[in-house]
């Protein structure tokens, strides 16, 4: 990611905007499928709750 130009990534976003999808990516089924379940898996995974104390970063 550190490698994505600010002025690419504001040229990419202006064309989603007007309705054009610049540079698709395009993989065959059996790879999308198990790729987009991990992504669901990663963006539905929220932090564990921490209690805000001290015990815990002590043990």
């Amino acid at each position: 990611m550190y490698r994505i130009h600010p002025g690419y990534l504001a040229w990419v976003l202006e064309g989603l905007v007007t309705g054009q999808v610049r540079n698709r990516v395009q993989v065959p089924a059996s790879v999308a499928d198990p790729a987009r379940l991990a992504l669901e898996r990663m963006l539905a995974a929220r932090p564990p709750a921490s209690s805000g104390g001290s015990a815990e970063r002590a043990s």
